[in-house]
Protein backbone atom coordinates (compact mmCIF):
# COMPACT_ATOMS: atom_id res chain seq x y z
CA UNK A 1 0.00 0.00 0.00
CA UNK A 2 2.76 2.33 -0.42
CA UNK A 3 2.69 5.46 -2.22
CA UNK A 4 4.22 5.07 -5.39
CA UNK A 5 3.95 7.62 -8.06
CA UNK A 6 6.76 8.33 -10.98
CA UNK A 7 6.98 11.40 -12.11
CA UNK A 8 9.76 13.34 -14.54
CA UNK A 9 11.19 16.21 -13.12
CA UNK A 10 12.86 19.10 -15.15
CA UNK A 11 15.16 20.64 -12.61
CA UNK A 12 17.04 19.62 -9.71
CA UNK A 13 14.74 17.29 -7.16
CA UNK A 14 15.73 19.40 -4.12
CA UNK A 15 14.89 22.54 -5.40
CA UNK A 16 11.38 21.16 -6.59
CA UNK A 17 10.36 18.48 -4.01
CA UNK A 18 9.56 18.79 -0.22
CA UNK A 19 10.23 16.31 2.61
CA UNK A 20 6.67 15.23 4.08
CA UNK A 21 7.66 11.95 6.14
CA UNK A 22 10.58 10.03 7.12
CA UNK A 23 10.94 6.66 7.79
CA UNK A 24 14.02 4.53 9.36
CA UNK A 25 14.31 0.63 9.34
CA UNK A 26 16.74 -0.97 11.80
CA UNK A 27 19.96 -1.82 10.23
CA UNK A 28 20.20 -5.28 8.51
CA UNK A 29 16.68 -5.54 8.51
CA UNK A 30 16.41 -5.82 4.77
CA UNK A 31 14.80 -3.32 3.97
CA UNK A 32 16.40 0.57 3.25
CA UNK A 33 15.52 3.66 5.11
CA UNK A 34 13.20 6.01 3.06
CA UNK A 35 11.44 9.16 2.87
CA UNK A 36 8.35 10.60 1.37
CA UNK A 37 8.51 13.82 -0.62
CA UNK A 38 5.94 15.63 -2.40
CA UNK A 39 6.09 17.36 -5.73
CA UNK A 40 4.75 20.97 -6.26
CA UNK A 41 1.57 19.40 -8.17
CA UNK A 42 0.90 17.71 -4.98
CA UNK A 43 1.75 14.01 -5.64
CA UNK A 44 4.05 12.05 -3.39
CA UNK A 45 6.67 9.91 -3.78
CA UNK A 46 8.50 7.42 -1.72
CA UNK A 47 12.31 7.42 -2.24
CA UNK A 48 14.55 4.50 -0.15
CA UNK A 49 18.36 5.47 0.65
CA UNK A 50 20.20 4.68 -2.69
CA UNK A 51 18.37 6.09 -5.06
CA UNK A 52 17.50 8.91 -6.82
CA UNK A 53 15.51 11.53 -7.76
CA UNK A 54 16.24 13.55 -11.06
CA UNK A 55 19.90 13.27 -10.80
CA UNK A 56 19.87 13.92 -6.61
CA UNK A 57 20.33 10.72 -4.57
CA UNK A 58 19.34 10.37 -0.89
CA UNK A 59 21.90 9.59 1.11
CA UNK A 60 20.83 9.74 4.45
CA UNK A 61 17.35 9.57 6.46
CA UNK A 62 17.03 11.28 9.95
CA UNK A 63 13.95 11.63 12.17
CA UNK A 64 13.03 15.22 10.69
CA UNK A 65 15.36 15.55 7.83
CA UNK A 66 16.73 13.70 4.61
CA UNK A 67 20.13 14.70 2.87
CA UNK A 68 20.89 14.31 -0.86
CA UNK A 69 23.44 14.64 -2.89
CA UNK A 70 23.07 16.74 -5.89
CA UNK A 71 24.87 18.39 -8.81
CA UNK A 72 26.12 21.58 -6.47
CA UNK A 73 26.78 19.16 -3.20
CA UNK A 74 25.13 17.95 -0.44
CA UNK A 75 21.83 19.07 0.39
CA UNK A 76 19.56 18.79 3.46
CA UNK A 77 15.77 18.96 3.40
CA UNK A 78 13.82 19.45 6.73
CA UNK A 79 10.70 17.96 7.22
CA UNK A 80 7.96 20.31 5.94
CA UNK A 81 5.94 21.17 8.80
CA UNK A 82 3.11 23.29 7.01
CA UNK A 83 1.01 20.52 5.78
CA UNK A 84 -2.02 19.95 8.27
CA UNK A 85 -2.94 16.84 9.35
CA UNK A 86 -5.90 17.07 11.28
CA UNK A 87 -9.10 16.51 9.74
CA UNK A 88 -12.57 16.49 11.15
CA UNK A 89 -13.86 13.14 11.32
CA UNK A 90 -16.64 11.82 8.30
CA UNK A 91 -20.74 12.44 9.73
CA UNK A 92 -21.75 9.18 9.23
CA UNK A 93 -20.37 5.70 10.04
CA UNK A 94 -20.54 2.48 8.01
CA UNK A 95 -19.90 -0.87 8.73
CA UNK A 96 -17.33 -2.87 10.27
CA UNK A 97 -15.88 -6.39 7.65
CA UNK A 98 -13.98 -9.07 9.10
CA UNK A 99 -11.72 -10.92 6.64
CA UNK A 100 -9.53 -13.83 6.59
CA UNK A 101 -6.68 -13.52 4.57
CA UNK A 102 -3.89 -16.30 3.39
CA UNK A 103 -0.50 -15.41 5.38
CA UNK A 104 1.81 -16.61 2.57
CA UNK A 105 -0.67 -14.67 0.01
CA UNK A 106 -0.61 -11.59 1.96
CA UNK A 107 3.31 -11.69 2.80
CA UNK A 108 4.05 -12.05 -1.29
CA UNK A 109 1.95 -9.22 -2.13
CA UNK A 110 3.55 -6.81 0.70
CA UNK A 111 7.10 -7.58 0.17
CA UNK A 112 6.73 -7.23 -3.42
CA UNK A 113 6.73 -2.80 -4.79
CA UNK A 114 6.34 -3.79 -7.82
CA UNK A 115 3.98 -5.72 -7.84
CA UNK A 116 2.09 -3.21 -5.23
CA UNK A 117 2.21 -0.35 -7.74
CA UNK A 118 0.98 -3.02 -10.79
CA UNK A 119 -1.96 -3.34 -8.75
CA UNK A 120 -2.53 -0.19 -6.96
CA UNK A 121 -2.31 4.25 -7.29
CA UNK A 122 -2.63 6.43 -3.89
CA UNK A 123 -2.63 10.28 -4.18
CA UNK A 124 -2.57 12.19 -1.45
CA UNK A 125 -6.16 13.50 -0.70
CA UNK A 126 -6.31 17.39 0.61
CA UNK A 127 -9.02 19.28 1.43
CA UNK A 128 -8.95 23.14 2.45
CA UNK A 129 -4.56 22.40 3.17
CA UNK A 130 -5.64 19.33 5.45
CA UNK A 131 -4.25 16.36 4.26
CA UNK A 132 -7.13 13.92 5.10
CA UNK A 133 -5.24 10.14 3.80
CA UNK A 134 -5.24 8.69 0.50
CA UNK A 135 -7.41 8.39 -2.41
CA UNK A 136 -7.35 4.83 -4.51
CA UNK A 137 -7.12 6.77 -7.38
CA UNK A 138 -6.42 3.37 -9.65
CA UNK A 139 -6.82 -0.18 -8.39
CA UNK A 140 -6.42 -3.43 -10.53
CA UNK A 141 -9.94 -5.60 -10.69
CA UNK A 142 -9.72 -8.86 -9.26
CA UNK A 143 -6.33 -7.67 -7.54
CA UNK A 144 -4.88 -8.27 -4.29
CA UNK A 145 -6.21 -4.51 -2.49
CA UNK A 146 -9.69 -5.30 -4.15
CA UNK A 147 -9.75 -8.41 -2.49
CA UNK A 148 -8.71 -6.34 0.58
CA UNK A 149 -11.61 -4.58 -0.09
CA UNK A 150 -10.30 -1.55 -1.39
CA UNK A 151 -12.72 0.21 -4.45
CA UNK A 152 -11.65 3.11 -6.35
CA UNK A 153 -12.12 6.65 -4.86
CA UNK A 154 -11.76 5.47 -1.39
CA UNK A 155 -9.71 7.27 1.29
CA UNK A 156 -7.41 5.31 3.31
CA UNK A 157 -7.48 7.20 6.60
CA UNK A 158 -5.49 4.65 8.90
CA UNK A 159 -4.07 1.41 9.35
CA UNK A 160 -3.79 0.22 12.77
CA UNK A 161 -4.64 3.27 14.31
CA UNK A 162 -2.15 5.35 12.65
CA UNK A 163 -3.37 8.04 10.92
CA UNK A 164 -2.86 8.04 6.90
CA UNK A 165 -2.31 11.67 7.58
CA UNK A 166 1.12 11.85 9.17
CA UNK A 167 2.96 10.20 5.87
CA UNK A 168 6.30 9.22 8.14
CA UNK A 169 3.94 7.61 11.01
CA UNK A 170 2.00 5.91 8.22
CA UNK A 171 4.66 4.43 6.53
CA UNK A 172 6.34 3.15 9.26
CA UNK A 173 2.94 1.09 9.99
CA UNK A 174 3.09 -0.24 6.67
CA UNK A 175 6.67 -1.40 7.20
CA UNK A 176 5.54 -3.19 10.42
CA UNK A 177 2.63 -5.48 9.00
CA UNK A 178 5.07 -7.72 8.14
CA UNK A 179 4.66 -10.30 10.93
CA UNK A 180 1.41 -9.61 12.37
CA UNK A 181 -0.79 -11.78 12.43
CA UNK A 182 -3.98 -9.51 12.43
CA UNK A 183 -4.08 -5.72 11.43
CA UNK A 184 -7.11 -2.78 10.95
CA UNK A 185 -7.80 -0.83 8.30
CA UNK A 186 -10.19 2.51 7.88
CA UNK A 187 -11.65 4.16 5.04
CA UNK A 188 -13.87 6.63 3.98
CA UNK A 189 -16.26 5.75 1.50
CA UNK A 190 -18.60 7.96 0.27
CA UNK A 191 -18.37 10.30 3.50
CA UNK A 192 -18.82 7.31 5.66
CA UNK A 193 -15.91 5.59 7.61
CA UNK A 194 -15.85 1.47 6.80
CA UNK A 195 -13.67 -0.75 8.90
CA UNK A 196 -11.59 -3.76 8.12
CA UNK A 197 -10.33 -5.94 10.76
CA UNK A 198 -8.18 -8.47 9.28
CA UNK A 199 -6.96 -12.07 10.40
CA UNK A 200 -3.87 -13.69 8.56
CA UNK A 201 -4.13 -17.40 8.96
Amino acid sequence: MAVLVVCAMGAQAADTVRLVGTVLLSPGGGDPSHAVFETADGRQLIIDVGQEIDGCKLVRVQPRQATMDCAQGLVSLTLRSDLRSRRAAPESHGDTYQVTLPRETFALAMQDRQRIASQVALEPDVHEGWLRGYRVAWLEPAGDFYRLGLREHDVVISLNGTPASVPGAFMQAVSGLRGQAAFQLTVERDGRLIDYSYLLE
